[in-house]
């Protein structure tokens, strides 16, 4: 059976398919049953044309940081600053639904704004150590403990937020 918000048909492409001239053969195959280098081709070509669709996206962006004398390049998305957009998590590139920038449940992200262009780059993660991760660095305990005990703040607010939302919607419902 097929939904209609599901992501998945059998008759559509998908990632699992092979193109007609792509269809791993006997000669292709390794002693061990795996693919030969004709797949390792077309595994290239997809991370080329990944990697371009990165380059064309607006909230993609790079820089590069020292490691023990090393530069180090590091890929990031970052959020606009406009009021009501939708947060996208730095790491990732996915956004966060339900997340908006201004409102108070932006506060259950960590937020680093990192220097770029006039303004700089508006960065969301999880939490500080994914920062960290992402970052290769490491950030003291105190602003770490500063922000848990914000989101903490902010988790209970928008928690409290949705079951005054929720009453008000039962109550309207009764009305009716």
């Amino acid at each position: 059976m097929y939904y209609e918000d599901d992501p998945f048909s059998p008759c559509l492409p998908n990632d699992y398919d092979f193109e007609s001239d792509e269809i791993p053969q006997y000669e292709d195959m390794n002693e061990d049953g795996s693919i030969a280098s004709s797949m390792t081709s077309n595994t290239r070509r997809k991370r080329k044309l990944y990697e371009n669709a990165k380059e064309v996206d607006k909230g993609y962006a790079k820089t590069c940081v020292f490691i023990g004398g090393k530069k180090v390049p590091i890929q990031y998305y970052h959020t606009s600053y406009n009021s009501g957009a939708t947060i996208r998590n730095a790491t990732t590139g996915i956004y966060e639904t339900g997340l908006k920038v201004g409102r108070s449940n932006q506060d259950t992200l960590f937020k680093v704004v990192i220097p770029a262009n006039k303004e700089g780059h508006q960065l969301f993660y999880d939490s500080p150590e994914q920062f960290e991760r992402h970052f290769f660095t490491q950030l003291s305990v105190d602003i770490k403990e500063k922000w848990e005990a914000q989101a903490i703040l902010a988790r209970e607010r928008h928690i409290a937020e949705e079951e005054r939302r929720q009453t008000n919607e039962r109550a309207t419902i009764e009305i009716r």
